[in-house]
């Protein structure tokens, strides 16, 4: 009983995104095939139609980012871990999912900082860290696929995104000390999890 109690337990883990799959860790290379037509990617479809929409709502007000423009891009945050726990749950992983996830998560993250800088809600300092590191790795993410590289997310990545989600979502809603201080951890974390990926990388070429 302790057994099968377990076994529901880390399934349920499994399926949220915060325990990796047996298959999942063992897998060497990423899902074959595009695979378009999955309902994970469906969603991540709509999240990129969000993010003009969110934009063009956020800052067609003078004063303050409107609540329809917040609530679409809580809409488009959270579907970021709706689509991840619909992959595992309906077995539809997808290089197309592979690819478009961490792109339209820097598409928000970026459309997110236009508009915190334009309503000045959060340092601007920290976001125009943000917005060079968001650069590099595409520099990096685009050296990684002409070597054959693999860059997988890790957990520091994931979790400085979800709270530079967080802290914006909250600047947006009440600018305060605390979505302040939530946003700057994510953009620490962010740069933690760079590192983790050179280092990554350079593993990969060493033992090539």
């Amino acid at each position: 009983m302790k057994t099968e109690g377990r076994s529901k337990t880390e399934s349920l883990l499994w399926a949220a995104g915060l325990r990796r799959g047996e298959s999942e860790a063992r897998s060497p290379s990423p899902p074959e095939g595009l695979r378009p037509f999955t309902v994970p990617n469906l969603i991540s479809l709509i999240r990129l139609a969000l993010i003009p929409i969110f934009l063009v709502l956020a800052l067609e007000s003078k004063s303050e980012v409107s609540a329809t423009a917040i609530l679409v891009f809580g809409i488009a945050a959270i579907s970021d871990w709706l689509d991840g726990m619909l992959a595992r749950l309906l077995n539809q992983h997808s290089r197309l999912g592979v690819l478009l996830d961490p792109l339209i998560d820097r598409l928000l993250v970026v459309a997110a900082m236009i508009v915190t800088w334009y309503f000045d809600l959060l340092p601007r300092w920290a976001i125009a860290l943000l917005l060079a590191r968001e650069l590099f790795m595409l520099a990096v993410s685009r050296y990684a696929l002409s070597r054959g590289l693999r860059i997988e997310v890790n957990w520091v990545g994931r979790t400085s995104i979800w709270l530079i989600f967080a802290g914006a979502g909250l600047a947006m809603i009440n600018d305060s000390i605390l979505s302040t201080a939530i946003f700057l951890a994510g953009v620490a974390l962010s740069l933690v999890a760079t590192a983790k990926y050179l280092i990554d990388g350079k593993k990969q070429l060493d033992a090539r």
